[in-house]
C-alpha cells in the first residue's frame, strides 16, 4: 500500500496557477493523480533508488539556501514523489534489509512536505505583491491611454481648423478670380468693335487701288513652264539670257553639274585611286620648336598602304592584285597567311611543341571543395516509431522467407500460480539445460514445459524467502544469477560476460551478440522491460549456428487457440539482430517513444530509461 504525494490545491490561491504551470514540468496535476511519477523497476536493486532520491533532496537544499522558491518546490515536489509513490513500488520496498532506508526516505520526505507549506505561503505573499504592481501598472497604461486619446483628439481638431480655414481662402480667391474675368471679358468686346471697322476701310482700299489697274496678257511660253524655280533648259532656253533673280546666285536655266561616276569594280585595285597612283604623302612635321611639344604626326598614307603586314581595313600591299582576304578563321594556323591554328593534338599531348603558343593553359583550379574537405553529413535522426515501423516490415519479410520460425511451448508461466512473475528463474534455468546438452542433441520442447510449469516454483520460494520478499514478488536478475550458481545448477567457469545498455543503439546490442561467439555453445538472460526471456545458440555445423529466443509468456497461440509460450528459431545473426530490434521497439508505449525522441542517451539516468537491457551470457566449448 503505497501513500500519495497531496498539497491543498485552490484556485483561489494567489499561486495557484504558477504551481500548476511549475507542476507541468514533472507530469503531476496537484491532485494526487500524478502520472509523472519515475518508473522503478524490481529487477534493478533498490538502494540504485534511493541514491537518485539522494541527489534530487540535494538539489532541494541548494535550492533553498539560493531562494529559489521555483526550484524548491518542484524537487521538492519530485523528491517526495519519489520517496511516497514510487519506490514503495519496488518488490524490494519491504525487506528487512532495507527498513532502516525506507524509515529514513520516510521521515525526509515529510520534512521536505512541512518546507513545501511554506513555499506556498511566500508564493502565495509573492504573488499579491505581484499584483498590486500589476494593478499599479494596468492603472498607470489606462491613465497614458486617455492622455494619449486626448492628445490625438485635440491634433485632429487643430487639423479640421486648419483645412475650414484653407477652403475659406480658396473660395475668396476663387471669388476675385471671377470678377477679374468679367472685367477682362467686357475691354475685349470693345477691342473687337474697333477692329471690325478698321477691316472694312482696308478692304475699300484695296478695292479701289484694283479697279485702277490695267490688265496685261499672259507670257504664252511661261505657260509651259514648270511652277518650281529651277528647271532644266530646252533648246529654245540656250540662247535667250534670262534676268537672274534678285537675291539668288543661281543663275535659273544653267545646265546641272555631270552626274557621279559609278563605284569601281569590286576586285579592281586602281579603280578605287583615280589615274592608279596615289594621293601625295602628307607633309612632314614642323621643325620649329613650338610644335616639338605637339603631338606626333601619323605616318604617310603611302607608309601605310605600302607596308608589307596585311591591313584588314586598307588591304594588301600595292603592287598585288587587290581582293578582300577571306574572313580569318579559327582552325588556320601561321603558316596559312598568318593566322592562328589552334594546337594540334600532338602539340596538347606534349608530343610535339613547335610555339609556346601552342600550348593549351593548365586547367582552372576547382572552385568547389574536395571529398576529403566536404563537411562531414549529419546522420538524420529517426523516431522510434519509424524505427519500429521498419523493425516489423523486416522480421516479417524474415518470416515469410522462412529465416525466422515461431513455434508454440504447450505452457506459459502464470498458468500456475507458483510460477507468476517467474521469468527472471525460467530464462536462466532454460539456459542451464540447454548447457547440460549432450553434442548434438536438440533441447526439446518437453523440457522447457517442464521448467516452466515444475522447476521454477520451489526456486522462487526459496529466493523469495532468503531476501525476504513478499509472495509474486519480482526479484533482480543477479540475485538469481548467485543463488543458482551457489546451488550450482549453473556452474561459475561457464560465465562469458554480462553487458547492457541501450537495446535500440547498434554498438550496445552488438557488444551482446558478441559474447555469443566466445563459445560454441552458449545462453543467455535478457531482461528488458520487466521481463526476462533466455537466448540459446544451436551449434549446426559448418561454423554456423541457429538461435532460439524462448519468451516464457503467453505470445502466441497454438492449433486449438489457446494461449503458449513461444520459441522462436533466427538461423543466422542477422536474423537475430532483427528478431531483437522487433521484440524490443513492440514494447514502447506512446510515451515511452516521446521521451526517447526527446532525450538522448545517458549512462547516468540508465536505470530510468526505457531503453536500458542487460544480458548475462553462459557457454562452454564442447
Amino acid at each position: 500500500m503505497t501513500a500519495q504525494v497531496v498539497m491543498e490545491y485552490r484556485e483561489d490561491d494567489p499561486s495557484y496557477w504558477r504551481r500548476k504551470a511549475l507542476l507541468s514540468e514533472i507530469g503531476d496535476d496537484g491532485q494526487g493523480t500524478s502520472g509523472g511519477g519515475i518508473s522503478v523497476s524490481s529487477f534493478f536493486p533498490i538502494t540504485r533508488y534511493y541514491e537518485a532520491a539522494d541527489k534530487v533532496l540535494a538539489a532541494f537544499e541548494d535550492a533553498v539556501g539560493r531562494g529559489d522558491l521555483d526550484s524548491t518546490f518542484v524537487y521538492g515536489k519530485r523528491f517526495c514523489t519519489f520517496c511516497i509513490e514510487s519506490i514503495p513500488k519496488h518488490d524490494y520496498y519491504l525487506s528487512a534489509k532495507y527498513k532502516n532506508l525506507r524509515h529514513k526516505y520516510t521521515r525526509d520526505a515529510e520534512t521536505v512536505l512541512k518546507h513545501l507549506d511554506e513555499v506556498k505561503a511566500k508564493m502565495n505573499a509573492e504573488e499579491r505583491v505581484k499584483h498590486k504592481k500589476r494593478m499599479e501598472l494596468a492603472r498607470q497604461e489606462a491613465a497614458r491611454r486617455e492622455a494619449e486619446r486626448k492628445r490625438q483628439e485635440a491634433i485632429l481638431r487643430e487639423k479640421e481648423r486648419a483645412k475650414y480655414q484653407e477652403l475659406m481662402k480658396r473660395a475668396e480667391l476663387q471669388r476675385q478670380n471671377n470678377n477679374a474675368k468679367t472685367a477682362t471679358s467686357s475691354n475685349a468686346n470693345g477691342g473687337k468693335d474697333v477692329q471690325a471697322s478698321a477691316m472694312n476701310k482696308l478692304e475699300l482700299l484695296m478695292k479701289q487701288t484694283s479697279a485702277s489697274k490695267v490688265a496685261t496678257p499672259p507670257d504664252p511660253q511661261s505657260q509651259n513652264r514648270p511652277s518650281g524655280r529651277y528647271f532644266l533648259a530646252d533648246t529654245d532656253d540656250e540662247e535667250t539670257e534670262q534676268p537672274p533673280v534678285n537675291g539668288q546666285k543661281i543663275c535659273i536655266g544653267a545646265p546641272l553639274p555631270p552626274p557621279m561616276p559609278p563605284p569601281p569594280a569590286y576586285g579592281d585595285a586602281k579603280a578605287r585611286i583615280p589615274n592608279g597612283s596615289l594621293p601625295p604623302a602628307l607633309s612632314p612635321p614642323s621643325t620649329s620648336p613650338s610644335a616639338a611639344t605637339t603631338t606626333e604626326t601619323p605616318p604617310p598614307y603611302d607608309f601605310a598602304i605600302n607596308t608589307q603586314r596585311h591591313n584588314p581595313f586598307l588591304g594588301p600591299a600595292t603592287g598585288a592584285s587587290y581582293a578582300l582576304p577571306p574572313p580569318v578563321q579559327p582552325w588556320e594556323n601561321n603558316n596559312n597567311n598568318g593566322h592562328v591554328r589552334p594546337p594540334s593534338y600532338n602539340a596538347v599531348s606534349g608530343t610535339s611543341s613547335s610555339s609556346p603558343s601552342h600550348q593549351l593553359p593548365d586547367p582552372p583550379t576547382k572552385r568547389y571543395p574536395t571529398q576529403s574537405q566536404q563537411p562531414p553529413k549529419r546522420k538524420k535522426k529517426v523516431s522510434v516509431r519509424q524505427l519500429r515501423e521498419t523493425a516489423r516490415r523486416r522480421y516479417g519479410d524474415f518470416v515469410q522467407d522462412g529465416i525466422i520460425e515461431i513455434r508454440p511451448i504447450d505452457t506459459y508461466q502464470g498458468r500456475y500460480s507458483q510460477s507468476t512473475n517467474g521469468c527472471t528463474v525460467i530464462s536462466p534455468l532454460v539456459v542451464a539445460h540447454h548447457l547440460a546438452t549432450s553434442n548434438g542433441v536438440l533441447l526439446p520442447d518437453r523440457e522447457i514445459k517442464h521448467v516452466i510449469d515444475n522447476e521454477c516454483g520451489p526456486l522462487l520460494r526459496e529466493i523469495r524467502g532468503k531476501l525476504g520478499l513478499e509472495n509474486h514478488s519480482l526479484i533482480i536478475p543477479s540475485d538469481v544469477h548467485d543463488h543458482l550458481v551457489d546451488k550450482n545448477i549453473l556452474k561459475q567457469d561457464h560465465f562469458v560476460g554480462a553487458t547492457g545498455g541501450n537495446i535500440i543503439n547498434e554498438e550496445h546490442i552488438g557488444e551482446f551478440i558478441k559474447l555469443f561467439q566466445e563459445k560454441r555453445k552458449a545462453g543467455a538472460a535478457l531482461f528488458f522491460r520487466e521481463h526476462v526471456v533466455s537466448i540459446i545458440k544451436i551449434p549446426v555445423g559448418g561454423g554456423r549456428a541457429y538461435y532460439d529466443l524462448v519468451d516464457s509468456m503467453p505470445g502466441t497461440k497454438d492449433a486449438r487457440n489457446n494461449p503458449c509460450a513461444s520459441r522462436t528459431r533466427c538461423k543466422s545473426e542477422e536474423a537475430l539482430d532483427v528478431l531483437l530490434k522487433w521484440y524490443a521497439t513492440k514494447k514502447f508505449t506512446e510515451s515511452n517513444c516521446s521521451y526517447i525522441d526527446n532525450n538522448g542517451w545517458n549512462d547516468m539516468m540508465a536505470d530510468l530509461d526505457p531503453r536500458v537491457f542487460q544480458g548475462f551470457v553462459w557457454g562452454k566449448d564442447e
